[in-house]
């Protein structure tokens, strides 16, 4: 039986194959998925990192945060001290805080371990070996070791002598663990090593699920639901616990229009805009202070205020379509063209404190006659041809002759 051959699963696991038996050859193995990725792993905000043009090169923008629409994307450390493995000085892990100077374990992953940092492939071509300390920088990590420089607070006097050659390391991206290549290059138990790097800390899978597809689901949970539109086909929705019928439910969209809602509880907020083409209500509340109605058309009785004290403001023309306009035992009708009041009693009070209190005039705004503060009549002047005697007529020619009309001769 032939022994295991390490080398050769790990080239057909990278090419998506199985590996079972080392007497096969690798065209003899079934593809198949291979590499098992957790949704924590899967950058859901990618697009989002910059290619060039990065925000940060120096020490004044340690621990800065690079935002893209008011959210998080990477983080840039610089110069963070290293924790190696306290069983040799092989392998150093990128811990925030940094653990002790002796070292931490390597078999199990410490809670302050920090992951998914951001490699050169995320930049263009032409920043491929530029790294995060350039002035104009990559994504290359940069590494350092020294004996002077004990504490993070003194990496401003590393050098580029204290600078470690990528030939001599190897630093896994995604799980934050240095490793260096042979203990010819291992840092010395009195040297000390520190990194600059950008730290993806956008959105995993895990956390922001973002998915387009059609299809049935069970049951879908979240805390925030956003979206431009949502069309709902079902028989039955639930808003807190209250059941919304089928009707509200199949003309769910942009806007909503719906001739007939049951059963649906009261709903309260605050809503910026509410369209349809028909709302249908027994009872419908306006508390504002500007209400805009274009037109507004009323079918049946209608009520306006509950108490004597409430005032109703029309602005414009009142027109009254109707057999008469009534107020209190008062009646004013309009019949064949002649307008008509009628009530028990009538009182004409004007409140001008001298001078005429009312006028009558003719259609050309000639006077008629009218009524003064002193309590005396004044007839209008007739102009033209003196109008024939009207029983009980009395008018004034305008040069001081008066006359009383009659209805036969006088004797």
């Amino acid at each position: 039986m032939a022994a295991l051959d390490k080398e050769k699963k790990s080239n057909r696991l990278l090419a998506s194959r199985r590996y079972t038996h080392e007497t096969l050859n690798d065209s003899q193995e079934a593809f198949t998925e291979v590499l098992d990725i957790g949704a924590s792993e899967v950058y859901t905000q990618a697009d989002k990192i910059p290619s060039s043009g990065l925000p940060f090169n120096a020490a004044s923008h340690n621990r800065q945060i690079h935002q893209v629409g008011g959210k998080d994307i990477m983080k840039y450390y610089y110069r963070q001290k290293m924790t190696k493995s306290n069983t040799n000085n092989e392998v150093w892990f990128f811990l925030d805080p940094t653990g002790s100077d002796s070292g931490i374990g390597a078999q199990l992953i410490d809670s302050n371990q920090k992951t998914n940092f951001i490699s050169p492939k995320y930049s263009t071509s032409a920043l491929a070996t530029s790294t995060v300390e350039d002035s104009t920088p990559g994504y290359l990590a940069i590494l350092y070791k020294s004996s002077a420089v004990s504490q993070s607070s003194q990496t401003g006097s590393l050098s580029i002598s204290d600078k470690v050659s990528t030939n001599d390391y190897v630093f896994d991206y995604k799980t934050g663990v240095v490793q260096f290549n042979s203990s010819a290059v291992d840092p010395t138990d009195s040297e000390y090593v520190y990194m600059s790097v950008y730290q993806y800390v956008g959105t995993t899978l895990e956390q922001s699920v973002n998915v387009s597809q059609t299809g049935s689901f069970g049951r879908i949970e979240a805390t925030t639901i956003s979206a431009s539109r949502v069309d709902v086909d079902a028989g039955t929705i639930a808003v807190g616990g209250e059941p919304i019928n089928a009707t509200l439910v199949q003309n769910v969209s942009n806007v909503f229009s719906t001739t007939a809602v049951q059963a649906v509880g009261t709903t309260t907020g605050s809503f910026g805009r509410v369209e349809a083409t028909t709302v249908q209500a027994d009872q419908y509340i306006v508390s504002s202070s500007v209400t805009q109605i274009t037109t507004q058309q009323l079918s049946g009785s209608t009520q306006f205020g509950d108490t004597s004290d409430d005032t109703h403001q029309f602005t414009g023309s009142l027109l009254l379509d109707s057999s008469a306009f009534k107020y209190g035992s008062s009646t004013w009708k309009e019949v064949s063209g002649v307008n008509e009041f009628t009530g028990s009693t009538w009182e004409f009070k004007a409140s001008k404190g001298s001078g005429d209190l009312f006028n009558v005039v003719d259609n050309s705004n000639n006077l008629v006659f009218k009524a003064t503060h002193d309590k005396m009549f004044v007839f209008g002047a007739v102009d033209g041809d003196r109008p024939a005697p009207v029983a009980g007529g009395l008018i004034y020619s305008g040069s001081n002759a008066w006359y009383l009309g009659y209805e036969n001769d006088p004797i």
